[in-house]
């Protein structure tokens, strides 16, 4: 298994995505409601980080559901998926 951010880190940043999987992304379209605000430009880069590589992690629909919608938005594409070394 790939470790991003080191194990202390990666702990905290499952912690942060599971939340974001219980909390707003089911009940809407965007973490910042029916539009996309400043919540998902915030956290975009990290699920990016998250959800954009080949590691092992739990199945998270709803956050998956919600990179989608971002993987799909062209400024995404060009300024966020980068190719990751």
């Amino acid at each position: 298994m790939l470790t991003i951010w080191g194990r202390k880190n990666s702990s905290n940043v499952k912690k942060v995505l599971w939340c974001l999987e219980e909390l707003n992304v089911p009940y809407q379209q965007y973490l910042s409601g029916d539009k996309f605000g400043m919540a998902d430009i915030a956290l975009a880069p990290l699920a990016y980080l998250w959800l954009g590589v080949e590691i092992e992690r739990p199945s998270l629909p709803n956050l998956e559901r919600w990179y989608q919608l971002l993987t799909e938005r062209p400024a995404f594409k060009k300024i966020v998926m980068i190719e990751i070394n």
